[in-house]
């Protein structure tokens, strides 16, 4: 028996791979009108192994009656060009529709004639009914991120309950819509918001829907007369229904946008209950800490500047939190200079009480005069540690001393670091850097080294100096801690200057269930995006 050659190889594979990709292989003799299908094709059109009778008529009898037309002008068009690509339905005898695509080439003579065509076919019904299912559902995706950007832009509760309701009435195109509510399943439903008009008619529909609403339904939407409802809230019970007034049966893609309505609304409900919880608490804690002690808020005024300078292309806060009992020794001051430059001292003496509190004048009076004085930062750091080296009853403190430069919407910062934690630069990207060797503290040798630092700030950065009362503190055990610190610095991007101090000063009060053990002086420089 003789070897197969190259070319029962190459035919084998073929027939292989079109096996494997399920394709039909068909044979158009143009002068003869004759077709030839394979077992594949005749698969395809719905027709049993060798009854496809062989001619082009047959051919298109199979075709869906309204893609012939086309189907015949693609053929027309692949006999002139040499080469076409067509989507149509075959319609089987039972009535199924199958998707085809379909790929032929002329096949020429001798003289370059077109004489047939040869093609391959493949069923792509499931392809075809996705990509349709994906376009009927883009006008709905679009809606719902419309829909979620306006609802996420509003916080007041109130307001946003109008906002999902009008949302929701024009969305859908309804005649009107509304918001529901009762505090449990013994309570009758109330109508937090309508269209003018509806109130009586969403209510209607509430009563009526939400006797088939239930955990099992979900966000399924039941139909009402007069309309259909979708829940939105439960705690633990239904106590919150979206209502769209609507004659008739839920339209196409209703359904599925007043889901996602339903959803979203639940989401930005939440949300703006929460956000309203925060500030109440937050109000809550900014009162307590009004009312401490008025004998600390006047000492403590007298260690810090009265107000906050404004400083032209600088978003700039600064915030003090005292100890609950007792008085520390952090303290800050910012100043100008007379070369246009700002200082700006931040800095934590060792100790409490009086005797901290008479340090704490000597250090920020004397880095202040320094500055004045045109010291450099590293300069003033020295001096200082002199002052203190000389002082009878022997101390020392964490200090540092940073000259500001606004330059073209850009802020030079130039420090010398003593004892203290680093300076924490959050870039307007997210990226958090912590910047700054700690060098010697200030007052426990004769003589000390600082650590240089050099920072620019640009559009939307923010930079935090703060003394070790936002990272040393303990409850129970356990340290506040650097990683701690920075996951809130983090969190604050993109936040005012007055906005990330608080949250920092809000973070170290809740870490000690209010019960501050050490006083926490902190300044916060931010460049704003428009500093230009």
């Amino acid at each position: 028996m003789a070897e197969p050659g190259a070319d029962d190889n190459q035919l084998l594979q073929l027939s292989l791979a079109l096996e494997a990709g399920q394709l039909g292989v068909w044979d158009w003799d143009r002068d003869a009108d004759a077709v030839t299908w394979s077992t594949e094709m005749e698969h395809l059109a719905g027709m049993a192994p060798g009854t496809f009778g062989g001619s082009f008529e047959e051919f298109m009898g199979a075709v869906h009656p309204d893609d012939r037309d086309a189907v015949a002008a693609t053929i027309a068009e692949g006999v002139a060009t040499g080469r076409h690509v067509v989507e149509h339905r075959f319609l089987h005898p039972d009535g199924t529709v199958v998707w085809i695509e379909g790929r032929g080439a002329a096949r020429r003579n001798a003289a370059g004639e077109v004489v047939g065509l040869v093609g391959i076919a493949i069923d792509v019904t499931d392809r075809v009914r996705y990509r349709d299912r994906l376009e009927a559902e883009q006008p709905v995706l679009r809606a719902l991120d419309r829909i979620s950007l306006q609802l996420n832009r509003e916080r007041d509760r109130s307001r946003l309950v109008e906002t999902v309701v009008d949302v929701a009435a024009e969305a859908l195109g309804a005649d009107g819509a509304g918001l529901v509510r009762r505090a449990s399943m013994l309570h009758p439903w109330q109508v937090v918001a309508a269209t003018p008009g509806a109130e009586a008619d969403v209510e209607k529909v509430a009563q009526s829907a939400a006797s088939t609403v239930s955990r099992a339904t979900g966000q399924q939407v039941q139909s009402a007369p007069g309309g259909f409802a979708v829940a939105v809230v439960w705690e633990p019970d239904l106590t919150e229904l979206l209502v769209v007034l609507h004659d008739g049966e839920v339209p196409d893609g209703a359904e599925r946008l007043l889901r996602g309505l339903g959803a979203h609304a639940a989401t930005a409900l939440e949300n703006a209950r929460l956000h309203e919880a925060a500030r109440a608490e937050l109000a809550e804690r900014a009162r307590l800490l009004v009312e401490r002690d008025e004998v600390t808020r006047q000492l403590q005024r007298s260690l810090l500047p009265p107000d906050l300078p404004v400083i032209p292309g600088l978003d700039l806060a600064a915030g003090y939190l005292p100890m609950t009992q007792g008085i520390g020794g952090d303290f800050y001051d910012i100043f100008p200079l007379h070369d246009g430059s700002w200082g700006i001292v931040l800095g934590d003496v060792c100790g409490k009480g009086p005797a901290a509190a008479g340090v704490t004048a000597l250090a920020r009076h004397t880095l202040r005069a320094a500055a004045m004085a045109q010291h450099r930062p590293a300069e003033a750091v020295h001096i200082l540690n002199q002052a203190m080296t000389e002082l009878e009853d022997r101390t020392f403190c964490t200090v540092i001393d940073a000259r500001l430069r606004p330059v073209d919407g850009r802020v030079c910062v130039e420090a010398a670091v003593a004892g203290h934690p680093p300076l924490l630069v959050l870039r307007a990207d997210g990226t958090l850097e912590q910047v700054g060797p700690t060098g010697h503290l200030v007052g426990m040798f004769d003589q000390i080294k600082t650590g240089e630092v050099a920072v620019e700030l640009g559009p939307g950065d923010t930079c935090v100096l703060y003394t070790d009362g936002a990272t040393d503190v303990r409850r129970d055990g356990e340290v506040f801690g650097d990683d701690r610190l920075a996951d809130v610095v983090h969190g604050c991007r993109g936040m005012s200057a007055a906005a990330t101090a608080r949250s920092i000063e809000v973070a170290v009060v809740d870490f000690q269930r209010g019960d501050i053990s050490d006083d926490l002086a902190v300044v916060v420089l931010r460049v704003p995006e428009s500093s230009r």
